[in-house]
């Protein structure tokens, strides 16, 4: 029920201000979100993703794109979740940091946790 609210509530701002005003309004957003990315205020950093999310679903509602949008934004997880699985990580510490698939990384390419075929 409150995501219908929600989805009401952003329609009637999006149709109130129109799609120019809007353009603007994403633009001046996107910009208070990279300048809070760089500060160590992590309350404000999020109150900015917020208002930039908003911002982003009247665009999408404007622009009359939701299934398109939609549609890429389920690619572009599904293309993501692909490399993720296709990366190296260390057979150690697990960390996503080695090129190839289960070596170790630098920090744990070391006595004694390197792989036996590589000890001296």
């Amino acid at each position: 029920m409150k995501l219908e609210k929600d989805k009401n509530i952003i329609r009637k701002i999006a149709d109130h201000y129109g799609l120019e005003c809007q353009k603007l309004k994403l633009q001046e957003e996107t910009g208070e979100l990279i300048t809070a990315s760089a500060k160590p205020d992590v309350d404000h950093f999020v109150e900015e993703m917020a208002d930039v999310s908003l911002v982003i679903e009247q665009m999408v509602y404007l622009l009359k794109k939701e299934s398109l949008f939609a549609e890429i934004r389920e690619k572009k997880l599904d293309r993501k979740m692909k490399r993720i699985e296709e990366e190296g990580y260390c057979c150690v510490c697990k960390n996503l940091s080695v090129a190839s698939y289960k070596e170790p990384c630098k920090s744990c390419f070391r006595e004694p946790n390197r792989p036996n075929w590589e000890r001296k």
